[in-house]
């Protein structure tokens, strides 16, 4: 049974609802949500009212503060920061080029204007007219002696005038790549190896963690990292709800009081109903 109005609650023992109804009080630590059937834990200290969410009734908003932010440990000398990675500088008798090292052309070679080759430079190599030719020389058109060539370099023709520069066999990152063009006096062609700079993870320090190419610090016990912030646990028995800023607070259906007038009405009434019944009863009886 139920009552109908706040007159017929008995206050020690509940109040009326919303409905009219008479619902048992919450206990200690609890509140009804909206003055209705439903008791839910009060929000601990510090959470405020969480409007926004689903269950705004009875959810409570989490505290929360911004985490501190430091920028990651200096790369080494030479390294370009890539957010959170260090591009490591090129090894000596390369170039940087973006992310990537390039040879430099060694000794007697020059850069192709592509920057990927190297193109041997031509020398010249001394000629002299005599009657006879030192060992070391060449007789060319009659009594002409050419001179050995420059060290490093090789005759483009056994008998040219013309030496290039080749690359000796220990000379890396480089591997011949075509032929000379002699009428163009453009040399031997090597090709340069390029290869990527080497990366490594810059790193944070310590009780902090990589986000977003910065550090941001560890949260507190107690408190959980929620982007940039930090948010603080649900308390047990609480449900983290509205993507984690918020705790859903436990509730329960409470009882329903009937007033003492009700009572008494309603055993005035199952007693009458009572006295009806027998006495339906013994008529039945005597008619037969």
């Amino acid at each position: 049974m139920s009552t109908t109005g706040p007159g017929n609650c008995d206050t020690t023992k509940s109040e009326v609802g919303a409905n009219g109804l008479c619902y048992a009080y919450c206990p200690s630590g609890w509140s009804p949500i909206d003055n209705g059937p439903l008791c839910a834990k009060n929000c601990p200290p510090g959470y405020g009212s969480a409007a926004s969410t689903q269950d705004s009734s009875y959810a409570c908003l989490k505290p929360s503060f911004l985490r501190e932010i430091k920028p990651m440990i200096q790369c080494p000398i030479g390294a370009d920061r890539q957010y959170d990675k260090c591009i490591l500088d090129c090894p000596k008798g390369t170039s940087k080029n973006f992310n990537l090292c390039v040879p430099d052309c060694p000794i007697g070679f020059v850069g192709t204007p592509d920057g990927l080759s190297c193109q041997a430079e031509f020398s010249k190599r001394t000629a002299t007219v005599r009657e006879a030719c030192y060992a070391n020389e060449t007789r060319i058109a009659g009594r002409v002696c050419l001179g050995p060539c420059p060290t490093a370099t090789v005759p483009l023709q056994n008998d040219s005038e013309l030496c290039y520069s080749v690359l000796p066999a220990s000379s890396r990152p480089f591997f011949w790549a075509g032929d000379s063009n002699f009428l163009n006096d453009v040399g031997p062609i090597i090709a340069k190896v390029i290869f990527a700079r080497t990366q490594s993870n810059a790193m944070c320090p310590d009780n902090f963690e990589s986000l977003n190419g910065q550090c941001f610090s560890m949260c507190p016990t107690g408190s959980s990292a929620l982007a940039t912030e930090c948010v603080a646990d649900c308390p047990s028995g609480f449900k983290s709800v509205n993507n984690q800023s918020a705790c859903l607070r436990p509730s329960f259906k409470r009882d329903i009081v009937v007033s003492k007038l009700a009572a008494i009405g309603d055993a005035i009434k199952k007693l009458f109903y009572g006295i009806l019944l027998i006495m339906i009863f013994s008529f039945l009886s005597s008619l037969f």
